[in-house]
């Protein structure tokens, strides 16, 4: 986040990718998605920025399925079976 309280590039980026995708497609994009179009590799990267947003009150739109915020791979699932 910039000094001023504002947004950095990266966080104007990931939401003008979430609005775009909301208006073209009628939902949120995916976590990978979102990387891809930003160019961040980690999906545990996007997670955590799509989680400073939701933090700023700056998001709280729905991402598409696929990949859940804050979901990072390599992380055990607490849901379905053991």
């Amino acid at each position: 986040m910039s000094r001023d309280g504002g947004l950095s590039p990266r966080q104007e980026s990931i939401l003008r990718v979430i609005r775009n995708s909301t208006t073209e497609c009628g939902e949120g994009p995916t976590v990978r998605q979102i990387g891809e179009r930003v160019s961040l590799s980690s999906i545990s990267s996007v997670a955590y920025r799509l989680g400073r947003l939701e933090a700023l009150g700056r998001t709280a739109a729905p991402l598409a399925a696929g990949v859940p915020a804050g979901s990072a791979p390599g992380r055990a699932s607490t849901s379905g079976s053991t």
